[in-house]
């Protein structure tokens, strides 16, 4: 059974135990240690990992992967403490108090290697911020410079606009090679011979500019992008995103333009 199939019937399991239903059965069971108020919840809490990290798309060979929640700030110690009382109970222990009848549901078989299964599949499991997005909404707050900025601060800028803990920050080399490919910048080599995205006759008619300073006997440049490029550019963050989110976006990650 693939990985996401067995990933799906160990979150049904863990639903119906959370329930107080026996998933082999069908029927109810009374007296059980899985009828405990905080090891329902553990179990449910479970299934829901399991079933973000199916929804999200996280689910692969070597890990489980779930985005952060704004309500959860520190998921990881909550999967740590879930994890332990599914370890556990797939011995047959009570969590909290120790060991249980060996009539308890939770000692069949079936029932306790889904949940040494699930246990192991936790301590792969991995919290991790969602990718960038973004409001049209959100982008109108977006607070604008009257003097030429760099790259990063744009990003800086758009990154304050999303909820930091739970996301990610949008990669500045997107936002560049966006630009390369609008042909307002171009891969240059600079007087150093390093190879820098540097604008173009038509970026700089439209507002992006190379400050080029000497500092300590060698000369250094940054490229500063006017309010109207800030414009052009948080304008088409949206369509940014759609072009280069996901593997393989032919987005450099190393920001050679804000330098």
């Amino acid at each position: 059974m693939e990985k996401t199939k067995m990933i799906a019937h160990t979150k049904s399991y863990l639903e119906k135990l959370g329930n107080g239903v026996d998933p082999i059965t069908g029927q109810r069971f009374s007296e059980s240690v899985l009828k405990r108020e905080r090891v329902a919840k553990c179990l449910s809490y479970c299934a829901g990992v399991f079933g973000r990290a199916l929804a999200e798309g996280g689910v692969s060979e070597d890990r489980l992967r779930v985005y952060k929640r704004a309500e959860f700030k520190n998921e990881e110690a909550a999967i740590a403490v879930a994890r332990d009382f599914l370890e556990k109970l797939s011995r047959g222990e009570d969590p909290l108090s120790g060991s249980v009848s060996q009539s308890d549901v939770v000692r069949h078989e079936r029932i306790s290697k889904c949940l040494s299964y699930a246990a192991q599949q936790l301590e792969s499991a991995m919290v991790v911020k969602r990718p960038f997005d973004i409001t049209e909404e959100a982008l109108e707050r977006f607070r604008f410079s009257d003097e030429p900025i760099k790259i990063t601060e744009i990003k800086r800028r758009a990154d304050a606009l999303v909820d930091g803990d739970c996301m990610s920050g949008i990669p500045a080399p997107w936002l560049t090679q966006y630009l390369v490919s609008i042909r307002l910048l171009e891969e240059q080599k600079d007087s150093h011979g390093k190879n820098r995205r540097l604008p173009t006759l038509m970026g700089r008619q439209l507002g992006i500019t190379e400050d080029i300073r000497e500092y300590r006997g060698r000369e250094s440049s940054t490229v500063l992008y006017s309010r109207k490029m800030q414009e052009l550019i948080v304008r088409n963050i949206p369509q940014i995103i759609k072009k280069y989110a996901g593997a393989g976006n032919g987005a450099d990650d190393n920001d050679r333009s804000s330098e």
